[in-house]
C-alpha cells in the first residue's frame, strides 16, 4: 500500500466512524423511545374497545441532533479540548530545548514535504509524543517535558520523524475524531449513570 492508498483508507475509516457514531446515537434514541415514550390509548369505537399504541419519537430526534452536535464540535473544538485536557502549551522559542524541538519539527516536515505543524509542550516528565489534528495543513506535535529532557537530538528526531509519519499519511484525523466522540460517549454514560443513581436514591428515600 503506497501513500496515497493510506490517505485514502485513514479518509474513508474517518467517515466510518462518523457513520458508526451517528448511528449509535440512533440506536439509543429508538430504544428511549421504545421502552419510555411509546403509550397505549384505550378507546372506544362503535361500542369496541379499541388500543391504540402512540409512538412520538422525540428520544430518536434528540439523539440525532445531539449526534450531529458532537460530532460538529469534534471537528471544530477538537484540538481544544486535547490541549485543555493534557495542559499544553506551545513551545518556547526562547528555551534552548524547545527551539531544538521546533527545529527538529521543521527538519522533519520540509523533508516530508509538509506545512510545519503547531509544536505544543506537555508538562509531565513521563517520556511521550503524539501527533493530532485533521490534515497536514492544520495539524500539531506534542511532546512531554520528560522526553524533551532526556532525549538527545538524534533521539529527538527519531520521535518527530515518528509523528510526522502520522500527519502525512493521515492517521491524526482518524485518531483525532475517534479520541473526541469515544470521549463524548463516556462523559454522556457517566452523566446518565449518576442521574440515574440520584433518581434510584430519591425513589428510595
Amino acid at each position: 500500500m503506497n501513500i496515497y492508498e493510506q490517505q485514502s483508507k485513514n479518509r474513508r475509516l474517518t467517515w466510518i466512524i462518523l457513520f458508526v457514531f451517528v448511528v449509535f446515537f440512533l440506536i439509543i434514541g429508538l430504544g428511549f423511545d421504545y421502552f419510555y415514550l411509546s403509550y397505549t390509548q384505550a378507546k372506544y369505537i362503535n361500542d369496541t374497545l379499541t388500543v391504540k399504541k402512540e409512538f412520538i419519537p422525540f428520544g430518536t430526534i434528540a439523539s440525532s441532533f445531539i449526534s450531529i452536535i458532537l460530532v460538529i464540535n469534534a471537528f471544530a473544538n477538537g484540538i481544544k479540548m486535547i490541549v485543555s485536557a493534557t495542559g499544553a502549551r506551545p513551545a518556547n522559542p526562547e528555551d534552548l530545548k524547545e527551539r531544538q524541538f521546533t527545529n527538529v519539527v521543521d527538519e522533519m516536515t520540509i523533508a516530508a514535504g509538509i506545512p510545519r505543524p503547531y509544536c505544543y509542550i506537555i508538562p509531565d516528565n513521563d517520556l511521550n509524543a503524539f501527533a493530532t489534528g485533521f490534515s497536514p495543513q492544520k495539524s500539531y506535535v506534542f511532546i512531554t517535558q520528560g522526553l524533551l529532557d532526556q532525549l538527545n537530538r538524534e533521539e529527538l528526531q527519531a520521535v518527530i520523524a515518528h509523528e510526522i509519519s502520522h500527519i502525512r499519511f493521515y492517521d491524526i484525523r482518524l485518531m483525532t475524531v475517534t479520541a473526541v466522540l469515544m470521549n463524548a460517549i463516556a462523559m454522556i454514560s457517566d452523566m446518565v449513570i449518576r442521574s440515574s443513581r440520584r433518581s434510584s436514591y430519591s425513589s428510595s428515600s
